[in-house]
């Protein structure tokens, strides 16, 4: 195999899969990716357990061929390329030459195509549907946050989980402490009932691949059975993830909204919260990051503290329809990230029993917080 291409294109192409190939196991699958080039196309395959990816870019092929080589090593090679023409070509037996205009040339450990069976195409089958990029980008947004990213056994705990029902699509997730869903409607010319997973991993790449650039294509999604296909023929990408089985089903966090009941309303800037709560971080020591939040007669205050170290407090306005004083304890990051998601100018904080705080905004969606303890 020999191409070319500028490494404008090679860096887009490559960098998607900086965290797909992981380490440097010359036997295993999931070290490698899939080069294969022919005409004016390069395409780029990789995996993980939970999902496949790949990637299309233009080059020139002087000689078309196939092969696998070791991830990790091609794509730091890549990026590391300075600008302009980048040379790919087999170097020898068992090597993948990657040369730049500079003096620079890596010589990476490849293996034949056939060491390998190719990664299996995913029929489209099932039910098909497609949403416009930018939704889909901004429902992520507003959900993977709230996914667990720890070690926790309950596998529903590390997924964003969507639903399609009546032409709107509903995306959720929770790690037990917080939650967060977000509904669209979407035009639909047929009618679509669909249930998915996307595991952590597969939701954060295609969460960063749907903001790869501006392009308002739509990205078009398949739901099968034990898999869900995102591919964006714009932007030459296409992602399967792997639905995982759990020990226990996706809990219907639609019954654990439906069961909140606000006992008091709080109303407060956005931006002056955000700033209080990233100045308070400072403050907020251990795994829990505890910051006190308390509201009385028309002010917010929020306190850190590092016992023996430091101290410090945030105080603003903010509206409260009812003259109860509210204080509960949270974790300061889990809190910050629910507000982040949110774009109003002004948050609305409903306090529920418990303490538990409810974030609303104006389009479809919520985000609800677990303190660590009220009082």
């Amino acid at each position: 195999m020999h191409i070319m291409m500028t490494q404008r294109s090679l860096k887009a192409a490559v960098e998607p899969f900086a965290g797909v190939c992981a380490g440097y196991d010359r036997l295993s699958i999931y070290s490698h990716l899939h080069l294969r080039a022919d005409g004016e196309k390069l395409t780029i395959r990789g995996a993980r357990e939970s999902l496949r990816l790949e990637l299309e870019c233009d080059c020139e092929t002087k000689e078309p061929g196939a092969l696998w080589v070791l991830g990790e090593s091609f794509v730091k090679a890549a990026l590391a390329m300075d600008e302009g023409i980048v040379e790919l070509e087999t170097a020898g037996k068992g090597f993948l030459s990657v040369k730049g205009g500079s003096a620079v040339r890596y010589d990476i450990a490849m293996r034949d195509s056939s060491a390998y069976p190719e990664w299996p195409e995913v029929a489209v089958a099932g039910e098909t549907w497609r949403c416009c990029r930018s939704i889909m980008e901004e429902m992520l947004r507003k959900t993977v946050y709230a996914m667990s990213s720890g070690r926790d056994g309950n596998t529903y705990l590390k997924v964003v989980h969507g639903i399609v029902r009546d032409g709107r699509v509903t995306l959720e997730a929770t790690d037990g402490r917080r939650l967060a869903r977000v509904e669209q409607d979407l035009d639909m010319v047929d009618e679509v009932e669909a249930d998915f997973t996307i595991p952590g991993e597969a939701a954060r790449l295609l969460y960063a691949l749907l903001g790869k650039d501006g392009n308002p294509a739509d990205v078009r999604i398949a739901t099968l059975a034990g898999e869900t296909e995102f591919a964006s023929r714009a932007q030459r990408w296409k992602l399967v993830a792997k639905q995982q089985a759990a020990k226990k089903p996706f809990p219907g966090l639609g019954r654990i909204i439906d069961a909140f009941k606000r006992d008091m309303l709080i109303t407060v800037d956005r931006a002056l919260l955000l700033n209080a709560l990233k100045k308070m971080l400072l403050t907020c020591d251990g795994e829990d990051r505890i910051v006190k939040v308390s509201v009385a007669k028309g002010r917010m205050k929020l306190d850190g503290k590092i016992d023996g170290i430091m101290s410090g407090e945030a105080e603003f306005a903010c509206a409260c329809e009812s003259p109860k004083t509210y204080r509960a304890s949270f974790n300061a990051k889990l809190l910050l990230d629910a507000i982040g998601a949110i774009d109003d100018d002004e948050v609305q904080l409903d306090v529920g029993e418990g303490g538990v705080l409810a974030i609303r905004s104006s389009v479809p969606a919520l985000a609800m917080v677990m303190p660590l303890r009220e009082g």
